[in-house]
């Protein structure tokens, strides 16, 4: 039987001075999910970012070295090396939220007694360079968006048409269902999965489709602005590996321009991250 139990409380820890900014790491959310099952027993820890210069944040990734509960046991999940920076999703005016996943504590457990790591926050204000712009991508559907910006960051950004899309979209599919059957999922669970793949993946006639070659993981985020440069609302984004889709209600303009934000030396901030006690609800 799952164990859902919900904490929202706000622990401010010490500032980290960041190109003298002023940025803030609060715990805003404890999720705790014990399970003896296999599957949905984890904890979820959202922090906020918060401060003067939050809103500017664009993109964050941790590294966490050492998470422990007050029994001793390890918190820390076995997963693959992931490069790339984790979108970070707006939590209201001069915030921004990221989530951090770990391993179950002991059911006796009462606080996660230690979270130390890094984190790097992709702040491309502080580096013109960070952002490109490509007029009249929709142009170019079938072929790489380069540039010497592009080409030094070794990135390339192609707009797929539906066909090709759905072509790819069979290799992803199988991908990720050869990854769940290594995880052992049942057949009932493999079915509803498959499912689940093909709702997620549904292209509508407005949407715009992306493949992204980012071998070395520089590419933190795109969207698309009007000619003007304010971004075009969408009703959400859906990427898996090296496909993006984005979901719009309307047909995008003509002049609408491809914004590609790009890390760069001066637009990503190292911050320690200790957090200690954090209370399991």
């Amino acid at each position: 039987m799952h164990i859902v139990r919900w904490l929202l409380f706000a622990l401010l820890v010490s500032a980290v001075p960041a190109y003298a900014s002023d940025i803030k790491v609060s715990v805003a959310e404890v999720k705790d999910q014990r399970s003896t099952g296999q599957f949905f027993n984890d904890l979820e820890i959202k922090l906020n970012l918060i401060g003067d210069d939050a809103y500017a944040v664009r993109g964050i990734k941790t590294t966490i070295s050492r998470a422990v509960d007050d029994t001793g046991r390890s918190l820390l999940l076995d997963k693959e090396k992931d490069d790339r920076f984790e979108t970070v999703r707006e939590g209201g005016a001069g915030k921004a939220e990221v989530n951090l996943k770990f391993r179950n504590p002991a059911r006796k457990a009462t606080v996660v007694k230690e979270i130390t790591g890094e984190l790097q926050v992709f702040v491309p204000d502080q580096d013109p360079a960070a952002t490109v712009f490509i007029k009249g991508f929709m142009k170019t559907v079938g072929k790489p968006n380069g540039g010497p910006a592009l080409t030094k960051a070794n990135v390339a950004v192609t707009v797929l048409t539906k066909k090709e899309y759905e072509s790819l979209k069979k290799e992803e599919e199988k991908k990720a269902k050869d990854a769940a059957q290594k995880q052992g999922l049942t057949q009932a669970m493999m079915t509803a999965f498959e499912g689940l793949l093909g709702a997620f993946f549904q292209v509508g006639e407005n949407d715009l489709i992306f493949k992204i070659n980012d071998p070395s993981g520089n590419l933190v985020e795109l969207d698309v602005v009007d000619a003007k440069g304010s971004k075009i609302k969408t009703n959400g984004t859906m990427r898996s590996h090296d496909l993006m889709v984005l979901n719009y209600n309307e047909a995008i303009p003509a002049d609408a321009q491809l914004r590609i934000f790009l890390k760069t030396q001066k637009s990503v901030i190292t911050m320690p991250l200790h957090l200690v006690d954090v209370a399991l609800p």
